[in-house]
């Protein structure tokens, strides 16, 4: 197989290593540098191939790009690998998906991804990867539907979900605060999200190599009551970036949340119905729906309510303002719960989310995902204090792209998977037979 030999990946190239590296450690990447390799192995952490952003000889990386966001609570990585006639054989078992990649950050600190998807062009004789930190074990291991609610903390309900996928819990900062935990079928993946939704943790993921530094001795879940620090950096336009790019949104705007849970024991979802809240702007209430039966009578659902938000963008129907409501779902049998998580929900989304995107050019400056950080724009008279949501950077274009605010802007569209839930939960709650619905069917209730 050529340079594509089975060895300890430490000891790959020490040669090249040696002479790109600023210490005999980092032999993955020197981002602040000009060069990144990255490793190849398979599914016993052998290696097998490596490709670079420069060497003179072998495979090259282009467009590359890693992502990091607190909405995901994980890293993707994707780049385009090439090949030649002569290795075209290796670059494709090197890229195959399931396969490993190794990389070091600029923090000095070893990444692990796998590979999820591959695709080859003929035409630039190039595979394009994409890759994420958290591996098969957890994106495709089923996590089966819970028999009954359980009183669990987040870390005895991560523990649960992780058990025999090779992860164990790392740094964890979660409070011994419990919380009733009743989950469908999904995925181990999806399930760490509802719980950290849940429970309003933020989680991370990483991984710690043997002495010997030939395998993987641990794979970590770090808990966190909220990720990043507020280091006091500070940023200068024409110094330290050139200019913001400001986005706003009202894409999934709404006054009025919806909301229900999951079924207890009786089969019906738990709604805010008899649950007592006024803070003076938040308040639930019964609120009015259509009139889904025909029989002159609109349904009506209780509901969680912004007033401050109803005065700003409530329409205006015969002299009277009307709520934009929307339906928001957690998962869980605890009424309480499901209130914390609706009252989250609806301050995120009650206003105009606001996003402000910027391209450092002074990648010296340590930024990690979830700091505050402030940026300085004089000439705009902006004196932004906010938090990192995203982080993309890519070493082949010298690029570093932040976002910053209090909220990732989402896309907006309703999944067929979204749309039947809603079905499901009017069906039951309101009692009438609901056929499938299109989109404009279900925006069409949710007013």
């Amino acid at each position: 197989m050529g340079e594509f030999l089975f060895i300890p990946w430490r000891e790959y190239d020490r040669s090249i290593d040696v002479r790109l590296e600023r210490d005999s450690r980092s032999p993955i990447i020197s981002e602040g540098g000009v060069v990144m390799i990255l490793y190849f192995a398979d599914r016993e952490l052998n290696i097998i191939g490596k490709t670079s952003t420069k060497l003179p000889k072998g495979s090259v990386i282009s467009n590359d790009k890693k992502i990091e966001d607190i909405e995901t609570m994980a890293t993707s990585f994707e780049c385009d690998v090439s090949y030649t006639a002569s290795d075209q054989r290796n670059i494709e078992i090197c890229t195959t998906p399931g396969n490993y990649i190794l990389r070091k950050t600029e923090n000095d600190e070893d990444i692990m991804f796998q590979i999820i998807d591959s695709e080859k062009d003929d035409d630039s004789m190039t595979w394009h990867i994409y890759c994420e930190d958290v591996g098969m074990e957890l994106l495709n291991e089923v996590a089966l539907k819970t028999e009954e609610a359980k009183s669990w903390t987040a870390t005895q309900a991560i523990s649960n979900t992780i058990i025999g996928s090779g992860y164990e819990i790392g740094i964890n900062r979660s409070d011994s605060t419990q919380k009733l935990c009743e989950f469908s079928e999904q995925t181990r993946s999806e399930r760490l999200k509802d719980i950290a939704d849940l429970f309003a943790i933020e989680i991370d993921y990483r991984f710690d190599l043997s002495s010997d530094e030939k395998t993987v001795s641990h794979k970590y879940i770090d808990i966190y009551k909220k990720r990043g620090e507020s280091k006091g950096v500070i940023l200068r336009k024409y110094i330290d970036f050139d200019k913001i790019t400001v986005s706003k949104s009202i894409q999934n705007l709404a006054t009025s949340l919806y909301a229900y849970g999951a079924a207890d024991t009786s089969g019906v979802a738990i709604t805010l119905e008899g649950y007592a809240y006024d803070d003076g702007d938040f308040v639930i209430v019964q609120q009015e729906f259509d009139d889904r039966n025909g029989d002159g009578i609109p349904d009506k659902g209780y509901c969680l309510q912004s007033r401050n938000a109803l005065e700003k963008w409530g329409r205006c129907i015969d002299g009277t303002k009307r709520h934009i409501t929307k339906i928001y779902n957690l998962d869980t049998v605890d009424q309480k719960t499901l209130f914390e998580g609706t009252l989250k929900e609806l301050k995120a989304i009650c206003d105009i989310a606001t996003n402000y995107e910027c391209d450092i050019s002074n990648t010296t400056k340590s930024i990690s995902l979830g700091d505050t950080i402030n940026m300085v724009d004089e000439s705009a008279a902006l004196f932004l204090s906010s938090r990192v949501l995203k982080i993309e950077t890519s070493v082949v274009d010298k690029t570093k792209k932040l976002t910053l605010g209090k909220y990732l802007i989402k896309s907006n569209g309703i999944s067929d998977q979204t749309r039947q839930n809603i079905t499901q939960i009017i069906t039951t709650v309101i009692g009438s037979r609901v056929q499938e619905m299109s989109a404009d069917d279900v925006r069409s209730i949710c007013v």
